[in-house]
């Protein structure tokens, strides 16, 4: 027997603060490892620390030191007030994300809403969230990855929700479905010219597939600028996340009919991260 303080100074020795392994984050590796919350683990509990429990969290500890991030080691993340698992096959969900929906739900505050479209769903975050939130809607998620919509459909299942899942290649998922209310779309926008200058921890672990876009990053945003209004209902809003540099670029390619009403606002770290606009 030992205590979990004494567990988490000895490794704290062995792994002390470094580029990419906080110590934040051994106090999560350890706390998940000892099946306990991280702020109960300064509690200093008695626990059974076993050989077993032991390779594991020895084998954990080695893959943060290469550098994988900590949401894959653990297996999963809390979003708006869900559980979502998430593996190498899904981008782990941001906060800016998070910052999308919370201000997706206040748009929509006062609007019926019938029917959602997550586009580019991955582990199906936003859809999930927004239909814990609106249980009557309507949601459907659509990838082009059936790895990725095999995540989300564990997400749904682990939040109790009902969603629909789409296989396709982008808004093509969508034909002969009833038109949107709400569209969301957090879709690839890293320009391929970027792709080598992305942290480690993104570029070596993260789906490529889910992060870069030709055309400098814009083109599903293009995609989405010629085809999204044939989706989609009158008065619809689409709700999409951008690169901090795409403001102008991205509003431009909604500037003229059918869309109107193009907003663009910032996450808490005060970049251009969201567009909102709607169809006429």
């Amino acid at each position: 027997m030992a205590t979990s303080l004494e567990i988490f100074h000895r490794y704290r020795q062995a792994h002390p603060p470094a580029e990419g392994f906080s110590l934040r984050d051994l106090q999560e590796i350890v706390s998940f490892v000892l099946g306990m919350s991280s702020e109960d683990l300064f509690l200093n509990h008695k626990v059974e620390f076993s050989f077993e429990k032991k390779k594991i969290l020895e084998a954990l500890l080695e893959r943060k030191s290469q550098g994988e991030p900590l949401a894959y080691i653990l297996g999963s993340v809390s979003f708006y007030g869900c559980k979502i698992f998430v593996d190498r096959s899904v981008l782990i969900p941001r906060m800016e994300t998070e910052i999308l929906l919370e201000k997706t739900l206040a748009r929509v505050a006062r609007q019926p809403i019938h029917c959602v479209y997550d586009l580019c769903s991955g582990s199906g975050c936003l859809g999930i969230a927004f239909k814990k939130q609106h249980p009557k809607c309507r949601v459907y998620l659509a990838d082009i990855s059936q790895e990725a919509l095999s995540v989300a459909s564990r997400n749904a299942l682990a939040n109790h929700v009902e969603v629909q899942f789409l296989l396709g290649d982008f808004l093509e998922a969508f034909e002969n479905k009833p038109k949107a209310d709400l569209l969301f779309c957090n879709p690839p926008y890293v320009a391929e010219e970027e792709w080598e200058t992305l942290e480690r921890s993104v570029k070596d672990f993260e789906p490529r597939l889910a992060l870069t876009a030709e055309d400098h990053g814009l083109e599903f945003f293009k995609k989405l600028s010629c085809e999204a209004s044939k989706y989609l209902n009158t008065g619809a809003l689409l709700a999409l996340e951008i690169g901090a540099m795409q403001k102008q670029a991205v509003a431009l390619l909604f500037s003229e009919s059918p869309w109107k009403n193009v907003v663009c606002q910032q996450d808490y770290a005060g970049l251009d991260r969201f567009i909102f606009l709607e169809k006429e």
